[in-house]
């Protein structure tokens, strides 16, 4: 199996290579799909910024409450990137991840040599909120005005909870521990 990331395209050497000869090959999303995230719980982090520090912060609370989403068990923290997953597959590498949680942080319009607009931009975080299945859970950005239509449009079957700073959040951040507290994921 060939496994083929993002940054090569038709033309590269290795990519013709594997065509010609009739390899099996993927791209590394689904890769990681069906190696690590099947058997798991995954909690899939997404939205234009804060992946990489949202991620982080989740797999250490995870960690710290011991539910460790180490390899072996657990869930199974991933940033969910809406770049595209392969020459052969332009679509968001977060719709590969099997989410069982989904994380949106904001959306604004970002990588302009895949998305001709924001509104081709939302129409992926659309499919990803889809995706989370009725026993799953949706966490939007309070903050962000496009998560909350994102969602909608989407028409999530699961539970749909809010975080942040505004009034009407679920979850409210805020000096003194103005937010509330949820049980351990298990």
């Amino acid at each position: 199996m060939v496994v083929v990331g993002n940054a090569v395209s038709r033309g590269n050497p290795e990519v013709e290579a594997v065509l010609d000869r009739r390899l099996r090959y993927c791209s590394l999303p689904e890769l990681v799909r069906d190696t690590f995230l099947r058997e798991r719980r995954p909690i899939v982090v997404a939205g234009t910024h804060g992946k990489t520090t949202t991620s982080f912060m989740t797999a250490w609370a995870l960690n710290e409450a011991g539910t460790s989403g180490r390899v072996g068990g657990g869930p199974f923290v991933i940033e969910g990137d809406e770049y595209d997953s392969a020459f052969c597959d332009k679509t968001a590498k977060f719709l590969k991840y099997v989410p069982d949680i989904v994380v949106i942080n904001g959306i604004e319009f970002d990588h302009a040599d895949i998305y001709r607009d924001l509104d081709e931009l939302r129409l992926a975080f659309e499919r990803l909120v889809r995706l989370v299945p009725r026993r799953g859970l949706l966490l939007l950005s309070a903050d962000d005005e496009e998560c909350g239509p994102c969602a909608q449009a989407g028409r999530p079957p699961c539970p749909v909870e809010t975080f942040g700073f505004a009034a009407g959040a679920d979850w409210r951040g805020g000096e003194g521990g103005t937010g509330g507290v949820r049980p351990p994921l298990t």
